[in-house]
Formats: C-alpha cells, structure tokens, sequence
C-alpha cells in the first residue's frame, strides 16, 4: 500500500511540475510577438488576390515562383504581416501599430559557388531603424529558394518564424 501511495504522490508531482512549465511556456509565447502559419502561392496560377484587414495581398504571375504571406500577432491582436513576392523579387513588411515594439525581417538563400557548392547568403536586417520597410528590393535568380525569417529583437534575435518561397 506504501508503494501505492508513493507512486500516486510521484505521479501528482509529476503532473503539476508537467503544467508548470508547460503554462510559463505559454505564458511567455503570449506576452511577445508570434506568427500565423504562413499561406503560400503558387505564382504560375495568377495573378491572384488574397483579401485580409491589412490592404490584401496581390501576386503576379511568376513562372515557378512561389510567395507567401503571414501575419504577425501580439498579445492574440494582429499587428502586422510579411509577404514574399517572385515577380520583382520583394518582400513587404507592413507593422501595423504604432506602439513602439516592431519587427525585423532577414532573407536567407544559398548560392552555388561551383562544383555544386553552396554557400549561405543572407540580406541585412530589415526594421525601422536600419532603413527597413515598406519593401525589401532583391534580385534572386529565378527558382532560388528563400527563406524570409522575422525577429523580435533588431540584433537578429527572438525569432517570431519564417517561410520559404521561391524566387
């Protein structure tokens, strides 16, 4: 019966250090910034619109491009998005309020170097104060992966999430 009660006392604590740490994950999740699960597009069907609070979103036709849009939450309200576009090879930061706290939005691609060698580029950190936003202007070659990474901190930490379109 000893035994019993030990292991139903072990498991309760089990439990309640369990919630514990899964509640201050939570918690902390929920007082920063954190992203929507990215929709993407197949730009080879458009031009296409994709309507949102924001101003919509709008995609020309990109011949094996792929872009794609997600929408920035703070505390559960919207507050901003990010979309990635392959004709013109762009991405559009829009932070949506005024409230002193923003985003930071960095494009990373591989380019090879030779002999199927690949080596990792990346633009600088776009934000507010490093001359960031409306528009990342790039010029990626036709079907180079990119991966659009959004950060909360301007030193490229805290990162909110990030997709992956095609130029």
């Amino acid at each position: 019966m000893r035994l019993i009660r030990r292991a139903a006392t072990s498991a309760a604590g089990i439990a309640l250090a369990t919630g514990a740490v899964i509640g201050a994950a939570g918690t902390a999740q929920a007082a920063g910034m954190s992203m929507g699960t990215p929709a993407m597009q197949p730009t080879v069907d458009c031009p296409c619109t994709w309507s949102d609070t924001i101003d919509g979103t709008y995609f020309e036709y990109d011949a094996g491009g792929r872009g794609g849009r997600a929408f920035l939450y703070k505390n559960g309200a919207l507050t901003g998005k990010v979309e990635f576009h392959p004709y013109g090879e762009k991405i559009w930061l829009y932070d949506i309020k005024s409230d002193g706290d923003t985003f930071y939005v960095k494009a990373t691609w591989y380019v090879n170097v030779g002999d199927d060698v690949y080596k990792p580029r990346s633009t600088p950190l776009y934000g507010p104060e490093n001359g960031g936003g409306p528009t990342i202007d790039a010029s990626w070659d036709e079907g180079t992966a990119v991966t659009v990474s959004v950060y909360d901190n301007s030193d490229g930490t805290g990162l909110i999430g990030s997709f992956t379109g095609v130029a």
